[in-house]
């Protein structure tokens, strides 16, 4: 998967990048650098993309990414979930 191909992804389902990087389990950061191409897209990165657009319902991905109050903060650790 190519960063082209990733973003063809985010909009068929109508995902943000912030989204698909809280449905996989990623950093926001992350994701925002293979979308842009500065980071080669991992097997396994494309592999849960492609699951959660062409396999997760609507509520289980609503369920996964969590409130809207839930922000990331970077702390020095990948992947951090804060709760405000």
């Amino acid at each position: 998967m190519n960063k082209a191909e990733l973003r063809r992804q985010l909009a068929h389902k109508g995902l943000s990048q912030v989204k698909m990087a809280r449905a996989i389990g990623v950093a926001d950061r992350t994701m925002r650098a293979y979308c842009l191409g500065e980071d080669p897209i991992p097997g396994p990165v494309e592999l849960a993309v492609r699951y959660v657009v062409e396999h997760m319902s609507d509520e289980e991905l609503a369920r996964r990414i969590g409130p809207a109050s839930e922000r990331r903060k970077f702390d020095g650790r990948k992947d951090k979930v804060y709760s405000r």
